[in-house]
């Protein structure tokens, strides 16, 4: 009798990426906008990231930019979005048909209070996030930037862009 091999492939797939934590309460355009300013990248808006949960959709703003030079991508996103979900009537009397509820949504659940992040996939080994994130620091609408370790990261698979 042959023994089965099963393979669970939630931790088989690992990405080599950086990322940045970015508090700011500018809107996502401006960020990206000083970014490109400051940093000299090229973000672009791209289609959001959406996500499902329960009877919500979540849609967070997306900027892309690949640098050809250092041949790797560069995802801007943003981490906190309002939503609205629609209850049906508790009563059948209620003299409005349903009610909207406000709800405020995280990309990363365990970074509430982070507004932005930049990924950075593939990075080349002579590149240096300490110096990327002090030109991040300069920018004037940003209160401040900084590496998230990747082992405190509990839900990679929302950081999946392409």
């Amino acid at each position: 009798m042959s023994a089965k091999k099963h393979i669970l492939f939630d931790d088989f797939f690992e990405e080599n990426f950086l990322l940045v934590a970015i508090h700011s309460h500018a809107e996502a355009y401006k960020i990206a906008f000083m970014l490109n300013k400051h940093v000299r990248t090229s973000f672009y808006r791209t289609d959001d990231v959406d996500e499902q949960r329960d009877e919500i959709v979540a849609y967070y703003p997306l900027f892309t930019y690949y640098d050809i030079v250092q041949n790797c991508d560069y995802f801007l996103v943003g981490n906190k979005v309002k939503t609205e979900a629609i209850n049906p009537p508790a009563t059948t009397q209620s003299l409005f048909e349903e009610a909207v509820q406000s709800l405020d949504c995280t990309l990363l659940s365990e970074y509430k209070k982070v507004d932005y992040f930049i990924k950075i996939e593939d990075p080349p080994e002579r590149f240096s996030i300490q110096e990327f994130i002090e030109k991040i620091k300069e920018i004037p609408l940003i209160n401040t930037a900084y590496q998230i370790d990747q082992s405190h990261i509990k839900s990679k698979e929302n950081l999946i862009f392409s």
